[in-house]
């Protein structure tokens, strides 16, 4: 077409800038420059090779910790632009979904789009298997008015001030981007990104960054990337065959600007406000009421790119609206990231080289700040990011290395563990931990194939109210009815679950002489209303609490046996 002059020269975008946005999924990113000399690739196939993963599509998991920003206070949503609620007790489930998204958007690749000689591209390749993965390190919640408040373009603030193990493992900041970009990496062949929403497709186009991509606008051929199409072009607003004029000083507009961008798609470029109709020249005369209008198209004017599919990308390392849907990397794009992961450098941050059965289990424990026992005497443990844990097991150490508790091997997932207190004494923990005393707890997980990872935490548990703790049934399992009671041989219970866990089923005397006697245990796999019959046979007469335990979380109701 005659009035789109095409131009395959290199052009970097140093900041983001504001754009008007017909979808969510239309963003930019600010990008520094390259901070790697290009030698650096020459020392790839360092730990793998490259050409071996690609044409097997081996997994290579590399370590990616997950940051959240909140006030001093710890109050509010985690979402760095306050537009989504989301309690700071989710942190760990969120950052776990959003890994695991851009890792379902890695094995599900779309076929490159516009793969045409418009674009330079005259070999049509087929959706492609990228061997990259993500494994879930670490998630961290800071609360720090200053780094929330902080603009995401300044990514070595949050690397150097917040970074957990940079040199080994990637860091994700959760963090508002002020300005018109979404997100930016630290560097092309870096350590860390940011990101002002949850989109797997930010995820994916920020570790494109990371693992040394440039934009698909700027020019992928100086990066020997000659099967991704360079979708950067000039508009002839004017058709009079070249992109020279210029009627930006009339209100107008400027065909000498690059464009990159498309935010309309062919079926609706003739009706979206901001689109259409055009006054290319400013004089205050529609010169186009609908740029989308067959017969304009076939006269071989085309004032708007966005009305023919040819200008449509849905590369990864592009801007569209197409991204979260259908993104791309290309086999170019595969083939660079992987020649970064393959150098000294790169291999770091590699966890492992796996096929598609034996997936790395990833073990993660954490404390929430705002973790205490007032209210429900228990303090808890956050293991729900743990990832591939078929089974897992928390044992906890006394300061000599004795063990103190442990869970067992439990199955997975693992969600939640909390150290309550006792029934028959309330201002005492269970297990016989003791206030004041620092502790270790080690978290095994253990994947489907028997091979294990282990993460470990010292801590040390608050004093208990004095008086004990009214524990009333807005925990994450609740009794929701017991008959009969009075009981003489069993009883049925009607209970709700929040959520998946172990469940433990026990009957604590009411007196300090008794036994505490276990019932039964079971692993929900989901959250639910559900019933029960429990044999009491061994139970003697007098009074007793049924105490339900969900992964330590417990609840209780008094009973009497007969």
């Amino acid at each position: 077409m005659k009035n789109v002059a095409v131009f395959f020269v290199f052009f970097f975008l140093a900041t983001g800038t504001t754009l008007t946005a017909q979808s969510d999924e239309v963003w930019e990113c600010g990008m520094p420059g390259a901070t790697l000399p290009p030698q650096t690739l020459l020392q790839k196939n360092h730990c793998f090779n490259v050409n071996l993963v690609q044409q097997t599509c081996a997994k290579v998991w590399v370590r990616v910790n997950v940051h959240f920003f909140l006030d001093d206070d710890c109050e509010g949503t985690l979402y760095p632009i306050n537009t989504v609620e989301i309690p700071i007790e989710d942190a760990y489930v969120v950052a776990e979904d959003w890994v695991n998204r851009a890792n379902d958007q890695m094995e599900n690749l779309y076929p490159q789009w516009v793969q045409i000689p418009l674009w330079n591209i005259n070999q049509v390749k087929p959706a492609q298997c990228s061997p990259i993965r993500y494994a879930l390190s670490g998630v961290y919640i800071h609360c720090n008015t200053n780094a929330r408040n902080t603009t995401g373009s300044n990514v070595g603030y949050f690397r150097d001030n917040f970074g957990v193990n940079t040199d080994t493992e990637f860091n994700a900041f959760l963090v508002e981007w002020i300005g018109g970009a979404t997100g930016e990496a630290d560097a092309l062949g870096g350590m860390a990104f940011t990101s002002e929403n949850l989109w797997h497709s930010n995820f994916n186009h920020e570790m494109g960054h990371v693992l040394d991509l440039r934009h698909t606008f700027d020019d992928p051929f100086i990066e020997g990337i000659d099967d991704t199409p360079n979708v950067r072009y000039r508009i002839d607003f004017n058709c009079d065959g070249d992109t020279n004029d210029n009627w930006a000083s009339l209100g107008g507009e400027n065909e000498t600007v690059i464009r990159k961008g498309i935010w309309c798609q062919p079926d609706d470029c003739g009706a979206i406000s901001g689109v259409v109709p055009i006054d290319y020249n400013g004089d205050g005369v529609i010169d186009y009421q609908n740029p989308c209008d067959s017969a304009l198209i076939a006269s071989g004017c085309l004032p708007e790119p966005g009305c023919s599919w040819d200008y449509h990308t849905n590369n990864l390392m592009h801007y569209g609206g197409y991204l979260e849907c259908c993104g791309v990397f290309t086999e170019g794009q595969i083939t660079r990231m992987l020649e970064y992961l393959s150098t000294p450098q790169g291999c770091e941050y590699k966890e492992v080289i796996t096929d598609d059965i034996c997936l790395p289990p990833m073990s993660n424990i954490h404390i929430l700040p705002t973790e205490s026992t007032d209210g429900d005497c228990s303090f808890c443990f956050q293991i729900q990011a743990s990832i591939h844990d078929a089974y897992y097991r928390l044992d906890f150490l006394r300061p000599n290395g004795a063990l103190q508790y442990s869970t067992d091997w439990q199955e997975g997932p693992a969600t939640e563990f909390c150290i309550s207190n006792t029934f028959k004494y309330l201002n005492q923990y269970k297990y016989g931990f003791v206030a004041g005393v620092e502790y270790t707890a080690v978290l095994t997980i253990v994947n489907e194939c028997g091979e294990e990872a282990v993460e470990e935490i010292n801590f040390i548990l608050p004093g208990l109210p004095q008086n004990g703790c009214s524990i009333v049934p807005d925990n994450d399992v609740e009794i929701k009815n017991v008959y009969p009671n009075p009981f003489i041989h069993s009883i049925d219970i009607e209970y709700k679950t929040d959520r998946s866990g172990n469940l433990s089923f026990w009957l604590i005397p009411h007196n300090t002489g008794g036994n505490d006697l276990l019932l039964a245990m079971e692993y929900v796999s989901a959250a639910g209303t559900y019933f029960k019959t429990l044999t009491t046979t061994q139970a003697s007469s007098g009074m007793y609490y049924l105490v339900l335990e969900l992964d330590g979380e417990v609840i209780s109701k008094a009973l009497i046996k007969i």
